[in-house]
């Protein structure tokens, strides 16, 4: 007979049948499900446009979702293999799902889809391969190796070669786009530059949503359990297909790419798999079938290098057309082309730069470098030769700055329309000096701008009106590099905004001075104290130690089947040891640090982490000397809080007796107060209890955000997503709650 169960999801949802039995057959649990047993675990499926109008997630055991949102039971395995094993020529599958579902079906004996046709295209046979694949920063160009990665990916048996999408190759006629699953996907790799991959941090940081993530561990557990559990598995893995498709949209990574393949003439795959170089080849090839040329093959040689970098300027056609456009998609698909167009225009002169290119020109590359080297100082003299006292101006211009094709001019004007006025005419002006089609275009006004070394600065930035900001600009400082913790760029964002937007140096230097008094105290959440960096090789490939290299040997000598491999990103801590030890043995597991009490090396973080960058933004405002001595010095500084260790040292050997509450005295009971303290006993007993309702309040909404983001208010939270901005923290006041309740206990029960 059917069953009932309400579903909280969207409507038009539909799941196909599942493959049932008796009862529910049980998995050793903490491992995933084997392929090899027939019964099904949850997998999810969508198709659709912005809302979703087919949603599958078969599960095993009797639910399945029909379009009225209910879970309902059927009792034939048959319909399920038959009805999946169909949709699945039709839709497109993740690279993590696609083997591991093709071992179920070749263990179940799935007839529809025989093994040499896994293919949409059903005369091609198609077949799996291990391959090495190397770590994302090798397939930039360039030939940087840093590291590999393993994959198993499709081939067909015509051309032997599959077609890449998301860092996994697709079967003849199909793309895999990948959910991130063991490796995020290639596109994310290549255009953004993230502290994590994960689907739930990607997905907070584009769309602002997160799901709750389930640890491979207690799949097993969800699946043997209740209809609830199962249901819930459903909707997780729901979840993890519908919000890849929403980053597709956001990033409009098929429409961009889609106009990059066309402009470039190169198929779609090789756009993640490949460099430039392919790119430029395919470009130059199309001109040559034009012309009826011949492109030579050049052998490649390496020795020579050249200096300098310039952009070629891109065609004017797509960037007009698209704003006169008004339709939202045809705006899109116009977007993706000019951008298409002025990478591909920007790659051309590093192509003949390349070495071991397929058409290598060094004098080319060193003459666009050399003319763009002649063109910036011949701009930096036309402009503080006329924009002058003298020629009736309110300043001496003075160029400040150049870098590749830009130059950036400090005025003295007293507005930033008069900058921006003064800045249009020059351009044109020295645009006049310059044979076609070499032009200066006037890009920005930064005002006010920090200027702190090459390549680094920050300043509100002015491009469309001069009444209103559009952003505050920021680059090659903290606030935009990854390779420190969050609580850098936190830090030095603050800062900059009091700085730059609120122009109060007072209050900057107030609010960093807090921030290191908070660090010191122990104040600060461990997740900004959290360092993430990429495992691209094993330990004894590495010339020196590594902080997160050594973390993940000792992770994998704990427990094997929940540490970092290869290609991961590998979150650790800094905490506090003996005097002496090197940095890379003092990484930790976040978690394990709160289980274990451990202190945190705040030393480390303040010497380490802050201190360098607070310093490049505020010596120029308060002196080299005078900058260190306010920030890194004084009372603020004074006061430090640490935490003992449960674990590792004396603590080994040490056995822990009960103090005092009131003096802090030795007890030889387990009481909560001395026989000195008794008359105290109520006034300590209150200011307990009145920490224990807080820790208890702030556990509560806490607890009940991640129940609404699961789902649901009356299940427990099993989320073990590390990249959710309140992961750490819940797990932090957890524990303290725990603590808590145990010190509050030592007074024993109340007497009236």
């Amino acid at each position: 007979s059917a069953q009932h169960i309400p579903v909280p999801l969207q409507p038009g949802g539909l799941c196909l049948p599942p493959l049932s039995s008796p009862e529910p057959p049980c998995f050793p649990a903490g491992h995933l499900i084997p392929p090899a047993p027939s019964p099904l675990c949850p997998l999810a499926s969508l198709q659709g446009n912005r809302m979703a109008w087919v949603s599958s997630s078969p599960v095993l055991w009797p639910l399945w979702l029909d379009p009225a949102g209910q879970v309902t039971g059927v009792l034939s395995p048959q319909p399920f293999r038959m009805g999946w094993a169909l949709r699945c020529r039709a839709i497109v599958c993740g690279q993590a799902a696609v083997p591991y579902l093709l071992s179920r079906g070749h263990c179940s004996s799935w007839s529809l889809i025989p093994p040499p046709t896994k293919g949409k295209l059903r005369h091609l046979h198609t077949v799996f391969r291990e391959n090495i694949k190397n770590s994302p920063t090798s397939s930039l160009g360039g030939g940087c190796r840093m590291g590999v990665r393993g994959a198993r990916w499709w081939g067909s048996g015509v051309s032997n070669e599959g077609y890449w999408w998301g860092g996994a190759p697709g079967p003849g006629g199909r793309m895999s786009g990948g959910s991130h699953g063991p490796a995020p996907p290639q596109v994310l790799l290549r255009e953004y530059k993230l502290r994590s991959y994960t689907l739930n941090a990607v997905s907070f940081h584009f769309l602002q949503e997160q799901k709750e993530d389930v640890q491979h561990s207690i799949i097993t557990d969800l699946q043997n359990g209740t209809e609830q559990t199962r249901r819930r598995l459903a909707v997780y893995c729901l979840k993890d297909a519908y919000l890849p498709l929403r980053l597709l949209e956001k990033l409009m990574c098929v429409i961009n790419y889609m106009e990059m393949a066309r402009v470039t003439g190169v198929p779609l795959g090789y756009l993640l798999s490949r460099g430039q170089q392919v790119k430029v080849v395919s470009q130059l090839l199309r001109q040559a079938m034009k012309q009826e040329l011949v492109m030579p093959v050049v052998k490649s040689e390496g020795g020579e290098d050249y200096a300098g970098a310039t952009v070629i300027e891109p065609q004017k056609g797509a960037k007009a057309e698209l704003q006169q456009e008004t339709d939202p998609f045809k705006r899109q698909v116009l977007d993706g082309r000019q951008l298409a167009l002025k990478v591909s225009a920007n790659s051309v002169y590093g192509f003949t730069g390349a070495q071991v290119g397929k058409l290598p020109c060094l004098e080319i590359s060193q003459s666009v470098t050399g003319f763009g080297r002649q063109m910036i100082e011949k701009t930096k003299q036309l402009v503080e030769s006329k924009y002058t006292l003298a020629n009736g101006y309110s300043a001496d211009a003075k160029v400040v700055y150049g870098d590749t094709d830009s130059v950036m001019c400090r005025l003295g004007v007293p507005s930033v329309a008069e900058a921006m006025r003064i800045g249009r005419e020059a351009a044109t002006w020295v645009s006049g000096h310059f044979p076609p089609p070499i032009k200066l275009e006037f890009e920005k006004v930064y005002f006010p701008y920090l200027l702190i070394s090459k390549k680094r600065y920050a300043g509100l930035y002015f491009s469309s009106s001069a009444s209103a900001h559009d952003k505050m600009d920021c680059k090659g400082i903290e606030t935009v590099r990854r390779d420190n913790c969050p609580l850098v760029a936190n830090l030095i964002n603050t800062c900059l905004r009091k700085l730059l937007i609120d122009r109060d140096p007072a209050g900057a230097v107030a609010h960093a001075k807090e921030v290191i008094s908070d660090l010191l105290c122990n104040r600060v959440d461990i997740s900004q104290l959290v360092i993430t960096k990429e495992l691209t090789r094993t330990a004894h490939e590495y010339a020196g130690h590594q902080a997160h290299v050594e973390l993940a040997e000792r992770m994998r000598r704990r427990d094997p089947g929940s540490a970092p491999s290869l290609g991961d990103r590998v979150p650790y801590v800094i905490v506090s040891a003996a005097k002496g030890v090197a940095a890379y043995l003092k990484s930790e597991d976040p978690i394990y640090v709160l289980e274990n009490n451990m202190p945190i090396d705040t030393q480390y973080y303040l010497e380490q982490q802050l201190a360098k960058p607070l310093l490049r933004v505020f010596e120029p405002i308060l002196g080299e000397g005078r900058a260190e001595s306010v920030l890194l010095r004084g009372e603020h500084t004074r006061c430090k809080t640490v935490l003992t260790s449960r674990v590792g040292g004396l603590m080994a050997f040490a056995t822990k007796r009960s103090t005092c509450l009131g003096c802090r005295a030795s007890l030889p009971h387990h009481g909560a107060v001395c026989k000195f303290c008794v008359e105290h006993q109520s006034e300590l007993y209150q200011k307990e209890v009145s920490h224990l309702a807080a820790l208890e309040e702030k556990f509560s909404r806490l607890w009940t955000q991640c129940q609404r983001c699961q789902g649901s208010l009356h299940e427990d939270v099993l989320c073990t997503s590390r990249d959710c901005p309140i992961f750490y923290m819940r797990k932090k006041v957890q524990k303290d709650l725990d603590d808590q309740e145990r010190l509050v206990a030592r007074f024993g029960p109340p007497t009236w």
